[in-house]
């Protein structure tokens, strides 16, 4: 078996501490039981190869890999967020390339980290669950990078959870796993560190000589109290200094303060002001960190929270007496050997530290019960505990569930992109009954929210994941944007069913080629198919246009010829929202082989009571007591803003009360800079309310807060809302644009307005009476809701997807690559 051993801590300023030598010491004593397996170091840029000992560099079943990833151009510590996904398939790419069997993630925490390592089964090592334990201390809100840091973490805690066998240092952190991640306690393992055999008693002499130099750069009492410490939450070093302080007052013990480097001797003194009686001491040697050891009366180490607490056992190690708490593993670290005090009693520690001061007998019981309780951390544990994680683990691929495969390619929030909201609450009920993996494009990390519900990829890994296990079905969500472009060549060679969210999506898929300068192929793979006359009008307009902007005449255009054929020839099905859709690509093109399903979306009311709308209302500073009418989406010019303002100022001079919600992005700021001049030129400014881009709680607050809704939509794109949709689940009337596409929409809940000279009239008549008639607007909520509840819902629209997908032969994976052109 070749097994691949994590080494990114050797990268890290932790390679010569706690993470790196746990990480090397299991690692040899590993190499002591098994010369049968083969060990692959995985070492990335900033490697301390020096740090590395001989016996493992030595071994004839050891071998040294530097991973020249592209990510990892500017070191581990360089790959930005958006970049993780990209990471983690170069990594699982290396990882099949080397026939890795085995994967030992020996610093799970250590960014880059990805969530999910599908390519071989994974062992996790587990040191501790501080900042699960701790959010509040070790993720503030006043840190700017709070949110981010808080991410890296989720997705280490994700690479845990799903480890097929788990390696903790203390059978504590064993503990926490299964409590707070849920992971099964029969697929972990106890190994505890072993202490470096430097730390041992010394002679007085001995002791001396090693302290000679640090005496030389400190002022260091001959007699002391020893804490080796940190600053951060878990270390309570405030409550180590409270206790010395009433200590001091009554006996004036010393107290030293080892800290493990200068930005943590900075970040102490920015801390605590300085105190009498304490020494604090960094750049301590391992050498004379054992002399101090050696030196002191007693140890205290008060901490809150320790996976292991090294400190204890090397104080134990050097036959020094120690003071710890009841905290965490520090109980089973110290054992009948410790004396244990609660970690937030300051006065019973300064206690505790006066009784074993002024008993020379007890303390030194309690070292000979030291020196005793630590030969349980030898090395023989620590190589059995380790080394039996890995056969199992190895045979514990993960099995199908019985579910079919689902690949979905989606752009994803946090992109502000329809087509990425939409599919992320499809996956929320899609993923209940099918094992479903998400491939995403470039440049951003999907919300954790996301992640933490399906597997996701970075697109390059299809390949790798369709060969390792085929799917069942391929769904690609298809949009006109950028934010789609890394499919439209897997659509090609994978095909699949292709969600088509709009119908006119030729001048997206026309600028998109232009900016990357591939014109060349726009009209060979996209215009060529639609037939001759399509091609030599394009051709027409391009030379006409003579390098200026062709919109304006190519829009025209691909309205009448939608620039699809490509899309239906590579795939096997389409899905669209709409009969009338359906119809038109049969009309269009007699090989698509459309298919209905009906666009659903979260129920906003989920969780909310009766009443919700003042407190909504409150919320926003929105009036409590005016008709609300709301605009919501992308504030474009098929939305109409002219004739709904025009509209809403007639509404004003018929003494109807009314205020505007506009919420949603901008993204033509000459469009929105008109919208602006229109509301200021028709005196509107007091009555408009402009939220811009809204999370998606917010959107739905405040689409539950309005009266009723605008959505209209002209010149159409020949697509489905889902706006309309969402405010139907909210149970709002919504006055809609009157186009042949939207004819299934129920007439009581969407009151169309014909899109022509007299529209700002119609829709200041339908707004007027549903603001002036309670008995219609409740009659249409109604209406609207029955909808939502019949053919809306999240669950329905996942049920159809099913549907189709058992009714489209799909072919398997990287097996209907055959079919590519």
């Amino acid at each position: 078996m070749r097994i691949a051993i994590d080494y990114r801590v050797m990268s890290t300023e932790a390679a010569d501490r706690g993470m790196g030598r746990y990480t090397q010491q299991q690692l040899e004593a590993v190499l002591e039981l098994d010369r049968e397996n083969e060990y692959v170091l995985a070492c990335f840029p900033g490697c301390r190869d020096e740090l590395i000992p001989p016996a493992i560099r030595r071994a004839d079943n050891v071998s040294l890999t530097r991973l020249s990833l592209p990510t990892l151009a500017n070191g581990i510590f360089g790959v930005a967020d958006d970049q993780i996904l990209r990471f983690s398939a170069e990594l699982q790419e290396w990882l099949l390339r080397a026939e890795i069997d085995l994967y030992h993630a020996a610093t799970p925490f250590i960014p880059p980290v990805a969530d999910d390592l599908d390519v071989c089964p994974v062992v996790a090592t587990l040191y501790d669950l501080i900042p699960l334990v701790y959010p509040g201390e070790y993720f503030p809100e006043s840190d700017p990078n709070w949110r981010r840091n808080r991410a890296e973490y989720v997705r280490g805690l994700q690479l845990v959870r799903r480890a097929s066998r788990v390696v903790a240092i203390s059978d504590s952190a064993r503990r926490d796993a299964a409590a707070y991640l849920g992971y099964p306690g029969d697929r972990s393992a106890v190994a505890y560190p072993v202490i470096d055999p430097l730390f041992r008693p010394l002679a007085p002499a001995e002791t001396d000589a090693a302290l000679a130099g640090l005496r030389r750069r400190s002022t260091l009492p001959e007699e002391f109290v020893l804490s080796v410490t940190g600053v951060h939450h878990s270390k309570n070093a405030g409550t180590l200094l409270d206790a010395h302080r009433r200590l001091f007052a009554r006996t004036r013990v010393p107290l030293v303060v080892v800290l493990p480097t200068e930005a943590a001797a900075r970040g102490f003194a920015a801390l605590f002001a300085p105190q009498e009686g304490v020494t604090l001491l960094t750049a301590v040697s391992d050498a004379e960190l054992c002399a101090l050891f050696n030196a002191a009366r007693l140890v205290v180490h008060p901490s809150r929270y320790e996976g292991f607490g090294y400190p204890v056992v090397e104080a134990m190690t050097c036959g020094t007496p120690v003071i710890t708490t009841t905290s965490s593993s520090l109980p089973e670290v110290g054992g009948d050997a410790a004396l244990l005090v609660d970690p937030d009693d300051a006065e019973g520690l300064a206690g505790a530290v006066a009784e074993l001061w002024d008993s020379p007998r007890k303390r030194e019981e309690m070292a000979a019960r030291g020196l005793a309780h630590v030969r349980r951390f030898d090395r023989d544990q620590l190589a059995r505990n380790a080394s039996a994680a890995y056969a199992p683990a190895a045979t514990a691929a993960r099995s199908p569930d019985g579910r079919r495969r689902l690949a979905i390619w989606s752009s994803a929030p946090p992109l502000h992109c329809g087509v990425g909201d939409y599919n992320a609450e499809l996956l929320e009920p899609l993923s209940e009954e099918a094992a479903v993996e998400l491939f995403v494009g470039d440049d951003y990390l999907p919300s954790p929210r996301l992640t933490s519900r399906v597997t996701v990829h970075h697109f390059s890994a299809f390949e790798r994941r369709a060969a390792q296990a085929p799917f069942d079905g391929i769904v690609y969500q298809m949009g006109g944007t950028f934010m789609q472009e890394f499919m439209y060549r897997a659509v090609r060679r994978w095909p699949g069913v292709v969600v088509l969210h709009d119908l006119l999506m030729g001048l997206g898929f026309f600028w998109i080629h232009r900016s990357r300068k591939t014109l060349a192929e726009f009209r060979r793979a996209i215009v060529a198919p639609e037939g001759d006359e399509v091609r030599a009008a394009y051709d027409r307009i391009m030379r006409a246009a003579n390098g200026s902007d062709p919109s304006p005449q190519l829009q025209e255009l691909f309205a009448a010829h939608y620039l699809l054929g490509w899309v239906v020839e590579s795939s096997l099905a389409q899905i669209v929202h709409m009969d009338a859709a359906k119809a038109e690509l049969e009309k269009r093109y007699p090989a698509a082989r459309p298919q209905v399903v009906d666009m659903g979306v979260a129920d906003p009311w989920r969780g909310s009571a009766t009443g919700e709308d003042a407190r909504i209302r409150w919320k926003h500073r929105l009036p409590s007591d005016a008709f609300v009418v709301g605009i919501f989406g992308t504030i474009i010019p098929i939305k109409r803003f002219d004739s709904c303002l025009e509209a809403l100022a007639e509404l004003r001079r018929r003494g109807v009360d009314w205020t505007l919600v506009v919420a949603g992005d901008a993204p033509l700021p000459d469009y929105m800079a008109h919208v602006q001049n229109r509301i200021e030129e028709l005196d509107l400014v007091d009555a408009v309310r402009i939220f811009g881009h809204a999370d998606r709680e917010t959107f739905d607050e405040l689409m539950l807060g309005v009266d009723a809704v605008l959505n209209l939509r002209y010149p159409s794109q020949k697509g489905m809302s889902a706006i309309v949709i969402r405010a139907m689940a909210a149970g709002k009337p919504t006055v809609v644009s009157d186009i042949p596409e939207w004819s299934h929409l129920p007439t009581e809940a969407c009151w169309r307005v014909a899109p022509d000279e007299r529209e700002p009239e119609r829709i200041a008549d339908r707004l007027e009476l549903l603001a002036t008639d309670v008995s219609a607007r409740l009659h249409a909520a109604r209406e609207a809701r029955d909808f939502f509840e019949r053919r809306g819902t999240l669950r329905h629209m996942a049920a159809q997807y099913l549907g189709v997908l058992d009714a489209v032969a799909v072919a398997p994976g990287v097996a209907a690559a055959s079919g590519a052109r």
